[in-house]
């Protein structure tokens, strides 16, 4: 299903009731938290940017991708095209043309081995 154009592209995610430290507590070491995401599901808006805004306490992104980031960093200055302020995020380029966009608090790992 296509994104209408000029819709957004925020992808919130959800908000579980343990915070960090509970969730590291009560795992085994090794194994993943977190929400997994696969790249190609993600909704991007006309510019091919989507933005993860995270306001639960997990702080841990798996995104599933056929290939891996053709780069990443923290963003300087930028308003993406849907009109948010992503000065300050970090972001990941992946080869298709994709820019994600997210919160310098939520790590985001690839998993490009799951795409």
């Amino acid at each position: 299903m296509r994104k209408p154009p000029g819709a957004g592209a925020e992808q919130p995610l959800g908000s579980p009731t343990s915070t960090d430290d509970e969730a590291a507590a009560s795992r085994p070491d090794g194994e993943e938290t977190g929400f997994r995401l696969a790249v190609s599901d993600l909704i991007a808006g006309d510019a091919q940017e989507v933005v993860l805004f995270n306001d639960s306490a997990v702080r841990e992104v798996v995104l599933e991708s056929a290939e891996a980031p053709v780069a990443e960093g923290e963003v300087d200055g930028h308003v993406t095209a849907d009109g948010i302020d992503v000065s300050g995020f970090r972001y990941l380029r992946f080869p298709q043309g994709l820019t994600l966009y997210h919160t310098p608090d939520t790590r985001v790992r690839v998993d490009a081995a799951a795409g």
